[in-house]
């Protein structure tokens, strides 16, 4: 579809429901369910371009994202029918591209989920009878076949189809030991809105993209009353406010879902965590990537400890999930004197416990023992601490510090008499112990790791094992102090679950929210119930589910054409958590869970997240204009960056993506100040320059502003502009009171430094070259301020330092009017004449040698290779 409005009245509003234009999408406020069809749309239409180029897995990866985005919202009947056919087609699709890539399992799965939503459909019914052919399934794939000819008697494939599978039949008995399809695609899709849940006492929580990771972590969060009971305990107030997007509103944001959650169970509906999203300072797009279930819980729990700074609860998060040990250095194969050297180091606590080698060990038992075994480490120097002490020493004696050098000295002297001094290098063996073990053990199984066969990461679905009770008692260090929290015994609590494969998956959890409570009635046959918390489903489930059948390795075994078929299973549990069993009437108790009022009082009404804005920063920052992070300003020495430091090719500054809450409501004026707080809290703040940098060490001559610009604490202001990607040009400045979604979006935005003085005209400048058969548009445009009495060498001089350019001899400068023909301006003449009076004017630098201009500058290969600069999870900093 073709955009038919004229002269930039394409609103970012209006850019949201184009359907050819998915990338605007996620920026601007449209309805949160209008913006997940046009992003699933255009995902079903990625996948059928990987599948005509032969791209299996890269369609499979998008059919998925497509089918999860329509789930991430409810239904509504308006939309109903046109999230069903996206569905269904893009399920459709990936059995056929399941099928193709010989995973005839997951292609039965995907046709069952298309056959649940459409049970007369022709295309799913086929390819999961010819599935379950390949599968030796035969009996189960005629039922299939017969219902595609009810449906279309004159299917030639589906004739053949059952011509083979009766043939095979004959060839092929069954077998006493043929199994059933496998579930290996469970848990890939989060049915919901389209399929009911049953009643359970536990609310879900709706997945708003690909945020299954965030939702199984808050659900054991929640299901935690220790924990739960202690982020009630930090210090919030309503000022606070979750969209601020700092560390405060996060707490207070996720104070209010942890409640909620109390609150919807009862009410039988799901909670949402679209608050608790923004105040980690994410956008609707930030909610499409999946990130590591086991990075996320560090760096959260990392977030609520902080927070607990300078409170009655400083330090809790650590006491109950922090895991201590300790390094121990011995001599291998030692003499006589040297056995008793030893060197011990403490960890500090950290969680959580990350178990490696899941394709060499077979359970958690062998892993733990492969990590306290020793390890030989050669050329070690057993006399580095002996040596550093005598050396410290030295220092302190020529200082005349007598005080510190006695301290060296008493403990100099302490080794001496351990006869702890080193022998020299060495070989050493390393090994480790737990010193301390936590209430709460956090468990991280590394399966995705770093194939160099495949050039990316893997996912290993080894089977691993775990036990629902875990005894490190001969894996602590025997010399520490007897805990009083108990011994190392722990009773599994929950697991995590991912199904799928490093590139794309879904996470889901296991959790027995009863365990360790008086009375708890709700009980399956072997203990306390679990239940499986899958996004908005919640359903109890048997230990078998939430254990043995999440170890990974092959699936039962099934037929393909009569011989045996193994087939590695793709959902495996990736984190666990174990309470120590001392501890769990402490741990589990929910009474006296106080809830602080204002907490109750004000529930969220947040309904979408913020809307993701990209711009442009000014000339200083970012990718071209930072050294080491720093704007020039800040560079070394105070001085400048000269103009053969900037590389050729690039923007001046980082384009970088800015949330805001309503576009609808949002001035100019108020997204610069989001901008600035987001640059701020990137530890990169928009200083405005200094007034030589601004003027390019070119002042004004004669009367005017020469005072104005003598005067060090000038600072000119920031201005949003609007930036034309095809003609290199910037072709509006914008009003602080202009409102943000009157704005072009398929203009650049970008910032400029302006000089707001009324006796300073501020020019657009944008590039030329001449080729021999045309001119055209080239290089990055700016803002350049203008003075009565300048002449064509001073701006000449402005614009070089501006563009960070060398001055050429065939400069040629235009003024360019909006309705007006090109004036050119020649050397010693001055800028501005009492015959010119151009509307809008514009200046047009024409270049006669490529090689000498700014380097042609494909704008929009740079929106889509460097958004940001930033990289990695983020808590409550603004923006992306």
């Amino acid at each position: 579809a073709k955009r038919r409005e004229k002269n930039g009245q394409t609103t970012l509003l209006k850019a949201a429901t184009n359907r050819q234009m998915p990338e605007d999408v996620s920026g601007h406020q449209a309805s949160r369910l209008e913006k997940r069809i046009v992003l699933a749309s255009a995902q079903k239409d990625k996948g059928n371009a990987f599948f005509k180029a032969e791209k299996f897995e890269e369609a499979a990866e998008a059919y998925i994202k497509a089918y999860k985005l329509l789930n991430a919202v409810e239904v509504d009947e308006e939309h109903e029918a046109e999230i069903r056919t996206i569905a269904v087609q893009s399920l459709t699709n990936l059995a056929l591209v399941y099928h193709r890539l010989g995973k005839y399992q997951d292609a039965v799965r995907a046709c069952g989920e298309v056959l649940e939503l459409d049970p007369q459909n022709e295309k799913a019914l086929f390819r999961r009878g010819s599935s379950l052919k390949e599968l030796g399934n035969f009996d189960e794939a005629q039922k299939d076949i017969k219902a595609v000819l009810s449906l279309n008697g004159k299917n030639q494939e589906a004739i053949r189809l059952q011509k083979e599978c009766v043939r095979a039949r004959k060839e092929h008995p069954p077998s006493s030991s043929e199994e059933t399809v496998s579930r290996a695609f469970e848990g890939m899709f989060s049915k919901q809105s389209l399929i009911k849940s049953e009643h359970t006492p536990y609310a879900g929580l709706r997945n708003e993209g690909a945020t299954c990771y965030l939702n199984s972590v808050l659900q054991i969060i929640f299901h935690l009353p220790a924990i739960r009971r202690v982020i009630f305990q930090i210090p919030t107030s309503p000022s606070d406010r979750p969209e601020a997007t700092n560390k405060a509103g996060v707490m207070l944001a996720l104070q209010r879902l942890l409640y909620q959650m109390e609150v919807d169970a009862k009410e039988e509906k799901p909670s949402s965590v679209t608050e608790l999203i923004a105040s980690f300072g994410w956008d609707s797009s930030d909610t499409l990537t999946q990130q590591d279930v086991g990075e996320f819980v560090n760096i959260f729990l990392e977030t609520i400890e902080e927070n607990m700074k300078n409170t009655p609860v400083k330090g809790e998060i650590t006491r109950l999930c922090g895991l201590e040990h300790r390094y121990f250095d011995r001599i291998h194969k030692p003499s006589p004197d040297s056995a008793k050297w030893l060197k011990t180091r403490d960890e500090p606590p950290h969680w959580p416990l990350m178990i490696h080698h899941i394709r060499e060990c077979h359970n958690i038992s062998e892993a733990l023992k492969s990590m306290t075994g020793k390890e030989i480490i050669d050329g070690y120097n057993t006399s580095a601490d002996y040596q550093e002490l005598k050396g410290e020493l030295e220092k302190a004696k020529k200082k005349g510090d007598a005080e510190k050098a006695n301290e060296l000295e008493a403990k100099i002297a302490e080794m001496e008499k351990s006869e702890n001094v080193g022998y020299g290098i060495q070989q050493i063996e390393r090994s480790l112990l737990f010193k301390r073990a936590p209430p709460i053990l956090i468990v991280n199984l590394q399966r995705v790791q770093f194939s160099p066969t495949l050039g990316f990461a893997e996912k290993i679905n080894s089977r691993f094992e775990f036990p629902e009770e875990l005894d490190l008692t001969e894996f602590m260090d025997k010399s520490e102090p007897v805990d009083p929290t108990g011994p190392a015994n722990y009773i599994l609590h929950s697991v995590v679950v991912h199904s799928g494969y490093s590139q794309g998956g879904h996470y889901y959890a296991f959790i027995r929210p009863d365990l360790g409570r008086k009375g708890g009635e709700r009980k399956e046959a072997g203990g306390v119930q679990w239940y499986k918390f899958d996004d908005d489903q919640v359903r109890p489930v048997s230990q078998d589910d939430a254990m043995s059948a999440n170890f990974g390795g092959d699936t039962p075994s099934v037929y393909s054409m009569g011989r045996p078929m193994a087939s590695m299973r793709s959902r495996s549990a990736y984190m666990l958590v174990y309470l120590k069993s001392s501890c769990l009437p402490a741990l589990m108790d929910t009474e006296k869970m106080e809830i602080p009022r204002h907490v109750m009082a004000n529930k969220s009404e947040m309904t979408s997240l913020p809307s993701s804005v990209p711009v442009l920063l000014p000339d200083g920052y970012g990718v071209a204009g930072q050294r080491d992070g720093k704007s020039r300003s800040q560079e070394e020495n105070g001085t400048s960056r000269s103009k053969s430091e900037r590389r050729s090719g690039s923007l001046r500054g980082a384009l970088v993506q800015v949330p805001v809450a309503n576009i609808e409501e949002c001035t100019v004026g108020k997204f610069i100040e989001l901008v600035q707080s987001k640059c701020k809290s990137m530890e990169c703040p928009l200083e405005p320059p200094p007034v030589r940098d601004f003027l390019g060490g070119i002042f004004p001559r004669g009367s005017g502003r020469e005072s104005a610009s003598r005067d060090l604490n000038y600072k000119p202001e920031l201005r949003l502009c609007l930036t034309q990607l095809k003609d290199h040009e910037i072709v509006n400045v914008f009003g602080e009171k202009t409102m943000l979604s009157s704005i072009n979006s398929t203009y650049l935005l970008r910032l400029e430094w302006y000089d707001a003085n009324p006796d300073v005209l501020n020019v657009p400048v944008f590039h030329h070259v001449q080729t021999a058969s045309m001119i055209k548009p080239t290089g990055d445009p700016c803002l350049v301020p203008v003075f009565k009495n300048d002449k064509f060498e001073d701006v000449m001089l402005r614009v070089a330092q501006r563009s960070g350019l060398h001055v050429e001899k065939d400069w040629q400068m235009y003024w360019n009017g909006r309705e007006q023909e090109l004036q050119r301006i020649s050397r010693g003449e001055l800028m501005l004449t009492d015959d010119l009076a151009p509307r809008d004017p514009r200046l047009v630098i024409l270049h006669d040698q490529p090689f000498d201009s700014p380097s042609s500058q494909d704008f929009f290969s740079f929106m889509s290779y460097g958004l940001t600069q930033e990289k990695g999870i983020r808590i409550g900093q603004s923006g992306r």
